[in-house]
Order: structure tokens, then C-alpha cells, then sequence
């Protein structure tokens, strides 16, 4: 995982953005995790609270079937497929958090992901 300067980290204090009311936790892998708001089956823009701050994430076309939100101003991405998500930072292309998944996921059901639904609609 990324490390923080001393300098970045005193400036991502000074800026705190609060969880999103309404907003879902994800667990993922090393004991990290972000918050989500929005639906992912139907909307066009997700927001996500990473190291406590808001990032508003415009969703990507994909052909991969895995549903993409993707900010080129912050360079935050997060791929979600049916299993768990991943959280990537586009400035570096590291990988910030990996094995996330929300509540339901983690008991046994898929993502709410948009082709999740799809498929489901199409059975």
C-alpha cells in the first residue's frame, strides 16, 4: 500500500470530507475500507469516502461486464465485479484496496452491480 509523506499527510488533515449519509461500508483485504453512496445498477455517478475524502466517480463504459467508475481529475477507479471490488489509483496505477466487499457480499450474494442486473432481468 501507498505511503504518505509527512507533508501529504498533513494536508489530506486539513481536508476531511464526512462519510456520506446513506453511504455503505466495504470491507476489503489489510483491515482497509471506503464507503459507497449511490446505486450501481442504475446510477451515472458514485460517490466514494476514501481516506476520508469525497470523490465523485462518473461510471465507464467496460466490455469486460465488470462495472467501471473512473475519475481522471483524482485518478481514482474503482473496478467492481461480481465477487469484490478494487480501488485504484489512476496517478500511479497502484492498487489502493483489494477484496472489498459490502455487507451483503460478504454473506454470500454478488455485487449490485449493473450487469449483475442485467443478467438477472434477462433469465
Amino acid at each position: 500500500m501507498i505511503k504518505r509523506s509527512p507533508k501529504a499527510e498533513a494536508a489530506a488533515a486539513a481536508k476531511v470530507d464526512p462519510i456520506p449519509e446513506g453511504a455503505v461500508k466495504w470491507s476489503c483485504k489489510d483491515g482497509l475500507s471506503f464507503y459507497m453512496k449511490g446505486d450501481m445498477k442504475r446510477d451515472t455517478i458514485v460517490t466514494v469516502n476514501w481516506a476520508k475524502k469525497d470523490y465523485k466517480l462518473p461510471r465507464q463504459d467496460t466490455t469486460t461486464g465488470a462495472d467501471r467508475f473512473h475519475d481522471p481529475a483524482s485518478g481514482m477507479d474503482l473496478v467492481v465485479i461480481p465477487s469484490k471490488a478494487m480501488l485504484f489509483s489512476g496517478k500511479d496505477s497502484s492498487r489502493l484496496a483489494d477484496g472489498c466487499m459490502m455487507p451483503e457480499m460478504a454473506a454470500g450474494g454478488a455485487a449490485p452491480t449493473q450487469s449483475n442486473a442485467l443478467i438477472k432481468n434477462a433469465e
